[in-house]
């Protein structure tokens, strides 16, 4: 696979680093079944596969996924908590979305802007 200009540095790449965009098994898995989506989903956004990533793998409805989760008290809590399962819903859920937006720069050499938070000005 060829680097994009966008994207230079090796770490992005690099497929035995755990946090790299497509080292992790969340990383891998979130590109093929984006490329699978666009097969069988031809006239549908990227916005609509983040919003089946966020419910599917987040388990929540795509309003929830705000700001608010990223208040660093919920985090410890939800971590110190037995009973939620921090790494489905915070590392396997973000490495996901991170992968997705990443996968369409490579695939698209673009991310579309309704996938941007804020909006891209």
């Amino acid at each position: 696979m060829k680097s994009c200009r966008l994207v230079l540095q090796e770490f992005f790449w690099d497929y035995t680093d755990e946090f790299a965009p497509v080292g992790s098994d969340e990383g891998d898995m979130a590109l093929t079944e984006l490329r699978d989506w666009k097969k069988e989903n031809p006239n549908r956004t990227t916005y609509e596969y983040l919003k089946w990533t966020i419910e599917s793998v987040g388990e929540m409805e795509l309003f929830s996924f705000s700001e608010k989760l990223l208040d660093k008290e919920l985090i410890k809590s939800q971590i110190e908590d037995p009973e939620f399962d921090d790494h489905q819903y915070i590392f396997r859920l973000d490495m996901s979305i991170i992968a997705t937006g990443f996968d369409q720069m490579v695939d698209e050499r673009k991310i579309d802007e309704e996938n941007c938070h804020p909006p891209i000005d």
